[in-house]
């Protein structure tokens, strides 16, 4: 009978050391047995954290979500967390906030870290303070511009498809011609520049006096003419060979540029030609048997003479007044 008593005594302890249990895990959870304090911290939007989710710094835990609730009138959502008092003055005004997790599946927690390096540190933090807390990301919003970004990837190979194997059968069709190119193409454009380069410059025929001060003026211009003759051989000469070595060039597909070419040639002779007429009228004019004109032709030192009045005339205001 006692022993029957005994037993129900023992069950009767155990259900009240159970339901005493509950009690505790469910009215004084909050209650802390080391001395800390509360800290606020803010968030524009706060994704799946609970109530007595982890505080961290670093790897250590230095505190517990107590809290959440929403302002309204700040249209934020507060955070409280407890703090061990012990862990405060690593914590600082300005100290980064924010909700990180082990894994994508894993639970929250809230993480603690140093200002960023550029950044001077901050006070610590005090009792009842309010930090700013950095929002965590939409992954809806993220996850949306990844699937935009993958179709629009998509779409561009779709449409550079035909292009690339376009220009893939244009390179094989390149390749096939590239002896061509490399062997009789490209030497013949190489031997056909530096002749270009070589010709004479026109701009160099209007110095003809300057580089013979001595001559008389007829004897400048049939030098003058002289050298147009000469040019208008040398553009003959190329425009043959050029002519000459069309047939290579209509293989490449350049032909209408060396056509063009041509005609620009063309036109320079038969400039060079109509130049060189009206030059030999003038000297056939200018070279009579005797007189006044003829003398300032053939005598450089009228025509010196000349040029030093000239010079005298344009100086003699100045001569007049000085």
């Amino acid at each position: 009978m006692f022993g029957h008593r005994y037993q129900t005594l023992l069950g009767a302890a155990g259900v009240l050391a159970f339901l005493a249990g509950l009690a505790w895990i469910f009215f004084f959870d909050a209650l802390h047995l080391r001395p800390g304090i509360r800290l606020h911290v803010e968030f524009s939007r706060l994704s799946i954290l609970d109530t007595g989710a982890p505080v961290k710094i670093g790897a250590q835990k230095v505190g517990v979500v107590e809290k959440i609730q929403f302002r309204p009138d700040v249209g934020r959502v507060r955070v409280t967390l407890w703090i061990d008092q012990r862990m405060a003055p690593h914590i600082f005004s300005n100290s980064r906030v924010y909700l990180e997790s082990l894994s994508l599946i894993g639970e929250r927690h809230v993480n603690i870290v140093l200002p960023s390096a550029d950044e001077p540190l901050g006070h610590p933090v005090t009792d009842g303070d309010v930090l700013r807390g950095q929002d965590p990301a939409h992954m809806d919003n993220l996850l949306s511009k990844l699937y935009d970004s993958l179709i629009t990837n998509l779409r561009l190979w779709r449409e550079l498809g035909p292009q690339v194997r376009e220009l893939e059968a244009q390179l094989r069709e390149f390749d096939r011609h590239r002896p061509f190119l490399e062997d009789t193409l490209l030497p013949r454009a190489r031997s056909i520049l530096r002749r270009a380069r070589a010709f004479p410059e026109p701009g160099g025929w209007v110095h003809v006096g300057d580089r013979l001060p001595d001559l008389s003026l007829l004897a400048q211009i049939t030098k003058l003419l002289d050298d147009l003759e000469a040019a208008s051989a040398r553009l003959k000469g190329f425009s043959r060979e050029l002519e000459q070595g069309v047939h290579v060039w209509t293989r490449a597909p350049f032909a209408p540029r060396i056509r063009r070419l041509k005609a620009r040639l063309e036109r320079i002779e038969n400039e060079l030609e109509a130049l060189q007429q009206e030059g030999r009228k003038l000297v056939a004019a200018l070279d009579a048997p005797e007189g006044t004109l003829q003398s300032f032709l053939r005598d450089p030192s009228i025509y010196n003479d000349l040029r030093m009045m000239a010079r005298r005339l344009k100086n003699a205001p100045l001569d007049l007044l000085f």
